[in-house]
């Protein structure tokens, strides 16, 4: 599931079989987590797992279950949806 600013996306939006909303557990939502910086990676760069072991060994930071991860990447979702080459966006 894709949070953005704070924003859930509906998750019924994905497909079915898919749970509303208010069907998803608050512990989800409210949790230990990490900030993983890229935004030093040039736009267009496709974020491998290396990338995200090599990032949470920088921050010294093992991730535990429920935690919740955000990824700093600097670009701007409606700048990122005017370029028809993109494939990947996070912000």
């Amino acid at each position: 599931m894709l949070m953005r600013l704070g924003i859930i996306g509906r998750p019924r939006k994905a497909g079915k079989p898919a749970r509303t909303i208010d069907e998803l557990p608050l512990e989800w939502f409210f949790s230990d987590g990490e900030l993983l910086d890229f935004s030093q990676k040039p736009s267009g760069y496709e974020i491998t797992t290396n990338d995200l072991i090599a990032e949470l060994e920088r921050i010294g930071y093992k991730p535990k279950p429920l935690d919740i991860a955000r990824l700093r990447s600097w670009r701007i979702w409606n700048s990122c949806r005017s370029q028809p080459d993109l494939k990947y966006a996070a912000s």
